[in-house]
């Protein structure tokens, strides 16, 4: 995608523009992003997922303890075909064992 305000190309941004804190809390906080993200961003190839999808596996598994219960989505916006897909096989099969939904 294309990001404002530069127009940087990147594979792997946080879908509420907040990289200190890309985090979004519920259903409603998903689709708050989601909706932010369609006014901001152009999208933009070649689509890159395994990137994104070993951000968020890492992001995950650094907050998973015996003594909180989160669980993590990651939500792929694309407009295109997959150009790194056995990279990104191999993530979500690294991944499958974190509390993460792709």
């Amino acid at each position: 995608a294309r990001i404002p305000p530069t127009g940087q190309v990147s594979h792997c941004f946080p879908l509420n523009s907040n990289p200190y804190d890309a985090e979004v809390i519920g259903i409603h906080g998903i689709l708050n992003a989601y909706h932010h993200c369609l006014g901001t961003v152009t999208l933009y190839g070649p689509t890159i997922f395994s990137q994104i999808i070993r951000r968020a596996a890492d992001y995950a598994a650094r907050h998973v303890t015996q003594h909180s219960q989160n669980y993590f989505v990651l939500l792929i916006i694309t407009d295109g075909i997959i150009n790194d897909m056995d990279a990104t096989i191999a993530e979500i099969v690294r991944a499958s064992s974190l509390p993460l939904s792709v």
